[in-house]
């Protein structure tokens, strides 16, 4: 299955729509392999476009707002947010199936929420 990490500097971006670059992964009984890496036009409408245009079912990030939220599930896509850390011990931890999602609601652009890291 095809996964998406939104990223900034090999971390996860705390903010999705401030991240620098969108990391597609293929990810297959525990093992994954990166595919290609996508620098990101800072617009907020256009993250959720491209990350659809992926096909990807899961995509993987810190913080989003309600209407990217609710945009990317009715396109199908599962999100795992409130997650921090480095990309690689992100995406091992979600290919041994370890990586758990938090709340990483971002209300308008008024930034009060946790940040939680790989579990």
């Amino acid at each position: 299955m095809k996964i998406c990490i939104v990223t900034d500097q090999y971390q996860v971006s705390m903010h999705f729509g401030q991240s620098k670059t969108i990391d597609i992964y293929e990810v297959d009984n525990q093992r994954f392999h990166h595919i290609e890496t996508i620098d990101v036009i800072h617009e907020h409408e256009g993250i959720p476009a491209l990350i659809m245009d992926t096909k990807i079912k899961y995509l993987i990030c810190g913080n989003l707002g309600d209407k990217a939220r609710t945009r990317l599930t009715q396109a199908g896509i599962t999100i795992l947010e409130g997650v921090t850390g480095d990309v690689n011990e992100v995406i091992q931890a979600f290919a041994s199936g370890q990586l758990i999602s938090k709340d990483g609601t971002c209300e308008e652009h008024n930034h009060h929420h946790e940040h939680h890291g790989v579990s």
